[in-house]
């Protein structure tokens, strides 16, 4: 049994997306997985301000007081995480980037080489499974972002059944 955070980054209530989404944990939740969904778009979740009293002051802790603890608190608690969203403009939306930005208190400031980069040293003892899900993804698109994300587990597309996606995420 694993357990899996969907995060769903549609800054739209878009019905092709969201039935997406919602198949998927539906069909992880039938393979006997522990699913969890956060919808970025009902949530406040400032921008980071740079001040880094995540690494200096308050270790691991945010000194942004907002919904982005509720993520935090996810990422810890999964197994594997889907961060979900429609490409606008060739990237991901606004509101996962702005999550993503915010994810750096489960790291440490202190750097490694991983892999030929490098890479900070995780806050917890734990290895982040994430793959990531798109709409309207195409091959320039999907180069750019797996750079930004750096290792995934995959990068899939809505072109995908989801029930690929969920037998992927259940044999990850």
């Amino acid at each position: 049994m694993k357990k899996v955070l969907i995060v769903n980054g549609n800054p739209r209530v878009e019905s092709a997306f969201e039935d997406y989404c919602d198949r998927l944990s539906s069909l992880t939740s039938s393979q006997n997985n522990e699913v969890r969904e956060i919808t970025l778009r009902q949530k406040d979740i400032a921008d980071c301000i740079g001040c880094y009293s995540c690494w200096l002051k308050t270790p691991g802790i945010c000194a942004i007081k907002d919904d982005q603890e509720e993520i935090l608190k996810g990422y810890v608690w999964a197994d594997f995480i889907v961060v979900a969203s429609p490409l606008i403009m060739g990237f991901v939306s606004s509101l996962v980037k702005k999550s993503h930005d915010r994810v750096i208190p489960l790291v440490h400031p202190f750097l490694k080489i991983d892999n030929d980069r490098m890479a900070h040293y995780p806050r917890y003892d734990k290895k982040y499974n994430i793959g990531v899900l798109l709409d309207n993804a195409e091959n320039d698109d999907i180069d750019i972002i797996s750079k930004i994300f750096g290792e995934v587990a995959f990068i899939k597309t809505m072109a995908q059944s989801a029930e690929e996606v969920a037998y992927e995420i259940n044999n990850f």
